[in-house]
């Protein structure tokens, strides 16, 4: 089976950042589907900053103790 894709492309730097989307996809639903997944970003960065304040704290009062 052959299906057309549209692929969305964005340069950033030296990266290539690509989105291959059904040809027929109205760009309303793009936009919630881009929404949804910027979410997903923000929500893995606001982990993986909780995690990096909580290895600091932890380091922090490790040093405290050992002085």
């Amino acid at each position: 089976m052959f299906k057309q894709i549209t692929v969305a492309e964005v340069k950033v730097g030296e990266r290539v950042y690509s989105l291959l989307c059904d040809s027929q996809s109205p760009l309303g639903e793009l936009h919630d589907v881009l929404m949804k997944m910027k979410g997903e970003v923000v929500d893995r960065m606001i982990a993986a900053h909780k995690q990096e304040e909580e290895a600091a704290k932890k380091q922090k009062e490790n040093e405290e103790v050992k002085e």
